[in-house]
């Protein structure tokens, strides 16, 4: 009987660990969504303030070393980086959540990201390659009104890159 006992406590102790990790693991994410949140509603007015939000996010990711937190971490800081122009960084942190989204079978992120990193490859001047993301990503069926809106930015992004390209054999014709 005492052998008993001892294996409900046990048991029972195991259990109570186990939850307390899993709640542990939602507050992380909880907490992480609520960061990328904020970072939406400053980015726009205030990138410096949004970009020392997600600053803190990092640091919870990189101690939790929880895989959506750090993805959308990353995910985030990409998004500052491009808006800086700073297309080696924002190439990097999209190229970092990309990787673990789709190791976690996120269907959305991944199909964002490829947006992104298209963004990046206009900024850069390499058209084609950005056309290449383009075409590759207008393929994909739009599934529901995310993705529909999705499409309709890359449909955006396609004319903008065609109009880059325009100007460049413009001032390439005028040399």
């Amino acid at each position: 009987m005492r052998q008993f006992s001892s294996l409900v406590y046990i048991l029972f102790c195991t259990v109570c660990i186990a939850q307390l990790d899993s709640s542990q693991t939602l507050s992380i994410e909880r907490q992480i969504k609520e960061y990328s949140k904020k970072f939406d509603s400053l980015f726009i007015k205030s990138p410096e303030k949004a970009f020392d939000s997600m600053k803190e996010a990092m640091r919870l990711a990189q101690k939790s070393e929880h895989p959506y937190a750090l993805a959308e971490a990353s995910f985030q800081y990409g998004r500052y980086y491009l808006d800086k122009s700073m297309s080696d960084s924002a190439s990097y942190y999209f190229n970092t959540a990309d990787k673990k989204f789709r190791e976690m079978d996120s269907l959305f992120k991944p199909k964002l990201i490829q947006y992104y990193l298209a963004s990046v490859e206009n900024l850069r001047a390499n058209y084609a390659g950005a056309l290449e993301l383009i075409a590759k990503n207008l393929l994909l069926k739009a599934d529901n009104r995310k993705d529909s809106l999705l499409k309709l930015r890359y449909i955006n992004l396609n004319a903008t890159v065609y109009s880059n390209l325009d100007d460049q054999k413009k001032v390439l014709k005028k040399d």
